[in-house]
């Protein structure tokens, strides 16, 4: 079977690799405008800053390692300009040469992605007017704050990756202000009351959001002198555009692919309306999990998982892709580190529920809560003990790889330590525990030894199911 993929990045690559994984008698050829493949896009502002050094970092695979990884067959700079369902053949461009091929296939994947989207407004034409969405991108703006030239600098865009070159011009000494059209910043991704927040954080640590406030042009007459917004003219060195994004599906003009609003409609198992076409990514519409709706998820998890169904399909089996819970976490100006899964309030609102909120304040840490995951087996011990009622976890010190010391328990968390090896259990020679494992008394009901009403507790934990089948407490 002959499987043409239009794309690169994020799904394109992930489709190929997955469906030669499920079908090595494919032949799959990869198409992709640009000269790079499979780049991180969401590390791209921390080059500008400088917390990833190393520009080779920002790409996972070169076009050649891909191909001896896979055995895809991969044509950089080379841009698809029309499709052809009825025929089964793509149009594509040369960027090099400039000269046009065809390419037929039995089976279609659309993963083109999606491109900045840059308001006709005067003079962006001048030097210093960047974009974030390539490696080179985040090379030009870097070369360019550490040449020295930028000194004051504006983002048009209050999301993610807007906010994210903020913090990271900050970083490198850069003054910044932030401007976006929306009431607040971050407007889809968090309630107003948390936006505000956000907001506040963000002035405090030096970079200003000015909410409300559209982007009409720059001046300036060889590069970036002013940014001129639609309340006043702002001082500049640089202007980086993260207004926001748009569909790379312009080509698929008369095809007859069903679109709305330029993305591509697609079912559960990644399909359009024309046969033998598939799309995922950021071209594609996917389905919220929870309204049932269709819903533009922007997102590399997304392009991910939904080219991995998608893959799947192709190879004969039978995936449908759920749907998304729109769930994201970014790193913010001011230390904020901000997440959300499902919907907001405001947008749970809107669908017609009835709404209830709470606020709490905890600690801004990872919680772990899988022990077969945990590679220091005392942290899973911790939290076991304080859902089990002992009160002195702390107590509780580093492990070896394959069994806690004996001196690393002491007699405050005893509770613990019958626990895992049975009321009767002494120190051993050499200051180990005995070894635990399929036929330790931690695993075995009754003995436990745990005071309170649910002693079974810290057995639930330590018996999760590990990768593989085995049980206990994995990675100890």
């Amino acid at each position: 079977m002959k499987i043409l993929v239009l794309g690169g990045v994020a799904a394109g690559t992930k489709a190929a690799a997955k469906l030669l994984r499920e079908d090595r008698s494919c032949e799959v050829t990869v198409l992709t405008k640009g000269k790079d493949i499979s780049y991180a896009g969401c590390g791209l502002p921390y080059y500008v800053g400088g917390v990833i050094e190393d520009k080779a970092q920002l790409i996972v695979n070169t076009p050649e390692k891909y191909e001896k990884l896979t055995g895809a067959k991969v044509l950089t700079e080379t841009e698809a300009v029309a499709v052809h369902p009825a025929e089964h053949t793509v149009e594509a461009k040369d960027l090099k040469t400039g000269e046009t091929a065809t390419y037929s296939y039995d089976k279609l994947v659309i993963a083109t992605g999606a491109s900045p989207f840059v308001p006709d407004v005067p003079g962006l034409n001048v030097k210093n007017v960047f974009v974030m969405r390539t490696p080179d991108d985040a090379i030009a703006l870097r070369e360019a704050v550490e040449a020295g030239g930028i000194k004051r600098a504006v983002v048009a865009g209050g999301g993610f990756i807007g906010l994210e070159v903020a913090e990271n011009l900050a970083l490198k000494g850069v003054r910044v202000s932030v401007i976006d059209f929306a009431p607040h910043v971050l407007p889809s991704f968090l309630d107003p009351e948390l936006c505000e927040y956000v907001e506040n954080r963000m002035a405090e640590a030096g970079v200003m959001p000015m909410t409300g406030v559209a982007l009409e042009g720059v001046e300036g007459a060889e590069k970036v002198e002013k940014v001129l917004t639609s309340k006043r003219a702002m001082k500049a060195d640089a202007l980086v555009l993260a207004i926001g994004i748009r569909p790379n599906t312009a080509f698929l003009e008369g095809s007859g692919i069903e679109m709305f609003k330029g993305t591509i409609l697609t079912d559960g198992h990644m399909r359009t309306n024309a046969e033998d076409i598939y799309a995922a990514g950021d071209c594609a519409m996917v389905t919220n999990r929870q309204t049932g709706k269709p819903a533009w998820s922007p997102m590399g998890s997304t392009a991910n998982i939904s080219a991995r169904v998608l893959a799947e399909n192709l190879a004969g089996k039978d995936v449908t892709y759920p749907g998304v819970l729109g769930t994201g976490v970014a790193k913010l100006p001011g230390g904020i580190n901000a997440g959300r899964t499902g919907l907001t309030e405001t947008a749970a609102r809107a669908e017609g529920y009835d709404v209830v909120t709470a606020s709490a304040a905890v600690d801004d840490k990872a919680l772990h809560r899988h022990p077969p995951l945990c590679r220091r087996p005392e942290r899973a011990l911790q939290q076991a003990g304080r859902r089990a009622g002992v009160h002195h976890p702390r107590r509780v010190r580093r492990g070896r790889r394959r069994g806690l010391r004996g001196g690393g328990l002491r007699p405050g968390p005893v509770y613990l330590r019958e626990a895992l090896h049975g009321p009767d259990h002494h120190r051993r020679p050499h200051g180990r525990l005995r070894q635990r494992g399929q036929n330790s008394p931690c695993l075995q009901q009754g003995k436990a030894g745990l005071p309170g009403p649910e002693p079974p507790e810290i057995l639930r934990l330590l018996q999760h199911q590990g990768p593989g089948g085995r049980r206990g407490v994995h990675g100890v």
